[in-house]
């Protein structure tokens, strides 16, 4: 993996915003950071540690499409193999999802370990540890929605998790862990830097402890621990809870972004990878998605732009077109706590979670959602939950644990020039296969296709 490592730190050179602490030298080792500022420089390098998230997810899913004649535009290979779930994704280019991550996990471990070899006041001590562990932990993550098992708990402890790269040494061999070990380090680490996080920040950039408990709420769902999720919502939600209301929107013309950046709800910003195939040239709203916004649900101005019958998707909360929000931020908390509340049957405070929620979502017509049936409430939450988080990444990870239920199991399917390619349930196709680079120089094994 070394060759592969060795790209890695030439992107982190391309795209870093503070080079002078990643030169390279004639002896090809990196200058290291040896002060508090050039630790902070790194965690402040916000096109390295908030940017370039995977995004490949999405362009899987059922919650878009492209049409023929716009795939037939691909210049990108891998946007090609992302849509039809190809066996070989990553052929195309060694500057991927996969070498971003480990870029970014690079940092983190050189940040935890120079911290160890300096002296700042312990304050500043604690906020870099807690920084390095909560961006190391949302990386792996990421990186296990894609190349890992979804968390199953019978069987964890033997599934193939992620290589859990804990050291800068580049020459160290990657080992890939169980997904029990996964995720195990991946709370762990979150553990200990909720204790040494500060409260609040200036900056949507930078962690804090409400972004560690919104980003465990998101793991734990993942794992279908409704109990933990549900409670590390909650308090997630008692530092704010905040909604933007959309009432308040400016709409502007349809090729504008009406949901401004770092608004109200943003818990922790970052954004993603800018695929071909997320972007709003070729990218298609799924229209029996669109039709399921009602007509006085302001998402359906506010999300969404005509594009001759068809739909391309503009309420990105990073605010802009180039790369889409792949952070934190308190709707997704408010329709996790909703959904474990469901799943817990106390079915009445998840009717007031999620219209508390869609209050602000719809104009003044607006009547909230109710009824008493357990698996009514609970098909509506997820409906909400679909619509809600369009765009961020986050509807992979839902399909993988749905899934496993066969009450809300999906096959999904696209029709190219007459050729049919399916994605089932449980399919192996979603785990993405590891970067053939990766593979050859390092032997790891690679996941089933």
């Amino acid at each position: 993996m070394t060759r592969y490592i060795i790209i890695l730190l030439i992107t982190i050179i391309t795209f870093s915003g503070c080079e002078k602490y990643l030169d390279v030298k004639p002896d090809k080792s990196l200058v290291v950071p040896t002060t508090v500022a050039d630790l902070r420089a790194l965690l402040y390098n916000t096109s390295r540690m908030n940017s370039w998230y995977p995004s490949i997810q999405d362009g899987a899913t059922d919650n878009q499409f492209v049409q023929t004649e716009n795939l037939n535009r691909f210049t990108s290979l891998t946007a090609k193999n992302i849509y039809t779930w190809n066996d070989d994704v990553f052929n195309d280019d060694e500057t991927n999802e996969w070498s971003m991550m480990y870029a970014a996990i690079y940092s983190c471990n050189l940040i935890l370990e120079q911290l160890e070899k300096i002296e700042p006041v312990p304050v500043e001590k604690n906020q870099i540890e807690g920084e390095a562990l909560f961006f190391r932990s949302f990386v792996f993550y990421n990186v296990a929605q894609l190349w890992a098992k979804p968390y199953e708990k019978n069987t964890a402890q033997t599934d193939l998790g992620i290589p859990l790269r804990l050291k800068s040494d580049i020459g160290e061999k990657s080992i890939r862990s169980s997904v029990e070990e996964t995720y195990t380090k991946i709370t762990n680490d979150l553990n200990r830097a909720v204790i040494l996080l500060s409260v609040n920040s200036p900056y949507k950039t930078t962690p804090t402890k409400q972004a560690v408990y919104g980003l465990l709420a998101r793991i734990y769902l993942s794992m279908e621990d409704y109990d933990k999720a549900l409670s590390y919502a909650d308090t997630c939600l008692s530092y704010s809870d905040a909604l933007l209301d959309y009432n308040t929107l400016t709409m502007g013309s349809a090729t504008s972004f009406p949901i401004p950046r770092y608004n109200e709800e943003i818990i922790f910003h970052a954004n993603d990878f800018g695929r071909m195939v997320m972007s709003i040239t070729y990218g298609r709203i799924d229209s029996n998605l669109y039709k399921s916004y009602e007509s006085n649900d302001i998402r359906k101005t506010a999300f969404f732009r005509n594009r001759a019958g068809y739909y391309s998707f503009r309420g990105n909360y990073d605010g802009n077109s180039g790369m889409w929000f792949a952070g934190i931020s308190t709707n997704e908390i408010y329709l996790i706590k909703a959904e474990c509340e469901a799943r817990a049957g106390n079915i009445t405070t998840a009717l007031q979670t999620v219209n508390e929620l869609l209050k602000n979502r719809y104009n003044s017509t607006f009547i909230p959602f109710s009824s008493d049936n357990d698996e009514t409430v609970l098909r509506f939450i997820l409906d909400e939950r679909r619509k809600e988080l369009i765009w961020r990444g986050l509807r992979w990870s839902d399909l993988r644990r749905l899934n496993k239920d066969s009450r809300f199991s999906k096959t999904i399917t696209r029709n190219i020039d007459g050729k049919i390619y399916t994605l089932e349930p449980n399919s192996p196709k979603y785990v993405f296969p590891i970067p053939n680079s990766v593979i050859l120089n390092n032997g790891m094994q690679q996941n089933e296709r």
